[in-house]
Formats: C-alpha cells, sequence, structure tokens
C-alpha cells in the first residue's frame, strides 16, 4: 500500500511486454537473494497457513482453542505493528538480525511442541516475532521498488511469490 502514497503523478503507462520482460530478467539477475528470499517467504506463509492449524488441530482436536490461539495471536501482533514500525524507521534493517534467527528457532521448535500453552506460546511468539521480520522486509521492498522501476520490480517481486507458494503447495501435497 506505501507505494501507492508517494509523490507519484499518475500517467497511463506505455507498456511493452518485452521490455518488462528484459527488465524482470535484469532484476532478479542483479538482485537474486531478495527474489529468493521473497519465494522463501511465500513458502513460509503458504506453510504456516495450511500446515500449521492441522497440526494443532490434530495434536489438540480443538476449533476453538484453534480459534482462540489464532485470534490472539493476531490482535497482539496488530498491537504491535505501529512500535515496530517506528523502530524500522529509526534502526532500519538491523532488526532483522535478531528477528531472524528468533522466527527461524520458533519455526524449528514448534514441531516438537505439543501441550497446549506451549502451541498458543509459541503460536503468540511466531505471531510478534514475525511482525519484526516482515515489517522492516516490506519497508526494504518498498525502498527498492521506488529506487529501480516500480511496474518490473513489483512484476517480479510478484513472480517469486507466487513460485514459493507454488513450490510449497507441490511440497505439502507430496509429503
Amino acid at each position: 500500500l506505501p507505494p501507492l502514497f508517494d509523490r507519484y503523478e499518475f500517467k497511463v503507462p506505455e507498456i511493452s511486454f518485452s521490455e518488462i520482460k528484459k527488465n524482470i530478467a535484469s532484476n532478479l539477475r542483479q538482485m537474486p537473494k531478495l527474489y529468493l528470499a521473497f519465494g522463501g517467504s511465500n513458502i513460509n506463509n503458504q506453510t504456516y497457513d495450511i500446515a500449521w492449524p492441522l497440526y494443532v488441530f490434530l495434536i489438540v482436536g480443538s476449533y476453538q482453542f484453534l480459534g482462540l490461539m489464532t485470534s490472539l495471536g493476531l490482535l497482539a501482533s496488530f498491537a504491535t505493528l505501529a512500535f515496530v514500525g517506528r523502530k524500522a524507521d529509526k534502526i532500519g534493517n538491523k532488526i532483522l538480525k535478531f528477528s531472524l534467527p528468533l522466527n527461524f528457532a520458533n519455526l524449528i521448535v514448534r514441531g516438537f511442541l505439543t501441550a497446549k500453552p506451549l502451541l498458543f506460546l509459541s503460536d503468540l511468539a511466531y505471531q510478534l516475532v514475525s511482525i519484526f521480520v516482515w515489517v522492516p522486509f516490506d519497508r526494504l521492498a518498498y525502498y527498492t521498488a521506488v529506487q529501480t522501476k516500480k511496474l518490473e520490480f513489483f512484476l517480479s517481486r510478484e513472480l517469486a511469490l507466487h513460485l514459493g507458494g507454488l513450490t510449497a503447495t507441490v511440497l505439502l501435497f507430496v509429503i
């Protein structure tokens, strides 16, 4: 949403698909780690959205617990969103240095949890720590888009995100 609020005067764009294709390929070659991160983020999102609720329900067997856990986690992350946004503006991408390892550790540990309180706490921790990951990551994506050609950047980003989602779906289907 933030790219819609910059000081850009709208003009009907002249779209050349061959030029877009060339610029997408150029973006992918220039910033492969960024696009790999986009794909990885969607693999993570797809897996979390599909596998985690199934795992919790199979262990606990209660839709109410699953709904309560998800709702409280989302409320807590929503409450911290403004705080994290301000910190990300002050600190920048350095916030990722501590939030990424915490998020990774949470994702590894949660597969071994079986008790309701631990499932709840791990989901709450995931929701809170993921805000510290995605806000700076989206901030970085926005600033990269401003510095490059926006249309090609966002097309490349969506391509990487959807390839990541497709990969996660195939992996979940195979498993």
